[in-house]
């Protein structure tokens, strides 16, 4: 099977130098890697999270396939995932807290949604700090609660003292739980896990790296948070315990552990973004239309066949989803403006691997 790990990572190098991130730096060691433009996923907000997210996951821009903001839900979408050809095909897929995914939609055989994972993690932990909500939550979506595969999976109900974590933190920390019980008892060919704390810490501490938007990145200050990092731990956004760094160590942790576990075929690592710092006002990480800086998001691919340490020059969002869909013996779309990134793998495997097409992923009946 293979994993599509999608997350935000931006000045991953530093950390790679310093011998922080193992795992992920293994990955990139060992795979091919590109930086990924996500501006034509959606240009005239410019990598605005849910267009981009679904871009990478259907392989067409947002004038395709619907989606703007995360109050869609999966029957806004306009353009098939790529899980939808790989149900198929006879294929299955698992989706951890990937945009844009309520309510579960037949073609996938596991979903963890963003809003059942809220709740579980409200189960789980005693939440910092007590946010008011941002974004209208429908009241749909609150009774959507997964109970019994949480049950299923040793989550829920659960027992003891309530550890503190914020909001974030704690719904990334249930998904890790989750899909480190579910992958290796009952793998998918197709597995998407996203991650959301890296990103939201970056918007709020993001001035601990970059004091003023004229200001050079600070790889000093974001070592000694690296350093100063000693596991996962309770704290609110922008204390000492939960910054920039930390979240990339959190989840590198968990990525190990879930390489650990489960043998996969292939890694796919996505961003849908870089970060930056905010020109304007409003939370010190920015990746808005006036900052190209932030358009730029990382790509790596790793597994049998790709060319280690392969720089790829000029992907875009529209490249993932065909691409992946190769690994998994999917036909390609003729109809994706994306294409295969042959150029990630070695010439042997290319040649004993052609692609495969079909006009459309387009179910006929839809609109």
């Amino acid at each position: 099977g293979a994993l599509a790990c999608l997350w935000l990572m931006f000045q991953m190098d530093p950390l790679f130098a310093a011998g922080y991130l193992p795992n992920l730096a293994r990955l990139t060691r060992e795979g091919a890697r590109a930086a990924l433009d996500c501006e034509p996923a959606m240009p005239e907000t410019a990598c605005f999270c849910p267009p981009v997210w679904l871009s990478i996951a259907t392989g067409v821009p947002y004038a395709r396939h619907g989606i703007s903001t995360i109050h869609h839900e999966a029957g806004d979408r306009t353009a098939p995932a790529l899980w939808e050809p790989l149900h198929a095909a006879g294929g299955s897929a698992t989706l951890v807290s990937f945009r844009n995914t309520w309510p579960p939609e037949e073609s996938a055989r596991f979903v963890l949604t963003e809003y059942g994972l809220d709740w579980a993690a409200g189960e789980i932990f005693e939440r910092l700090p007590k946010e008011k909500p941002l974004l209208r939550l429908a009241l749909e979506h609150q009774r959507f609660k997964p109970v019994s595969l949480l049950e299923d999976l040793g989550l829920l109900p659960h027992e003891g003292r309530r550890t503190r974590a914020w909001k974030m933190v704690a719904r990334d920390r249930v998904a890790m739980r989750a899909l480190l019980r579910l992958a290796p008892d009952d793998p998918a060919d197709l597995t998407v896990a996203l991650i959301h704390s890296p990103d939201k810490a970056q918007h709020l501490a993001w001035g601990s790296v970059q004091a003023t938007p004229e200001s050079a990145f600070d790889t000093d200050a974001l070592l000694a948070q690296a350093r100063a990092w000693k596991g996962p731990v309770r704290a609110a956004p922008g204390s000492p315990g939960t910054n920039v760094a930390s979240q990339y160590l959190e989840t590198d942790a968990w990525l190990g552990r879930l390489l650990t576990a489960v043998a996969f075929d292939y890694v796919v690592v996505a961003s849908d973004h870089g970060m930056t710092r905010n020109p304007g006002r409003g939370l010190p990480g920015h990746h808005g239309v006036e900052s190209p800086e932030g358009h730029e998001g990382v790509l790596v691919l790793w597994g049998p066949g790709v060319r280690a340490g392969a720089r790829l020059e000029g992907v875009d969002v529209f490249d993932v989803a065909p691409s992946v869909a190769h690994l998994l013996g999917l036909p390609v779309a003729e109809d994706l403006p994306g294409e295969v990134l042959r150029e990630a793998f070695e010439p042997a495997w290319v040649a004993s691997h052609p692609v495969a097409t079909v006009a459309t992923w387009q179910a006929p009946d839809d609109s």
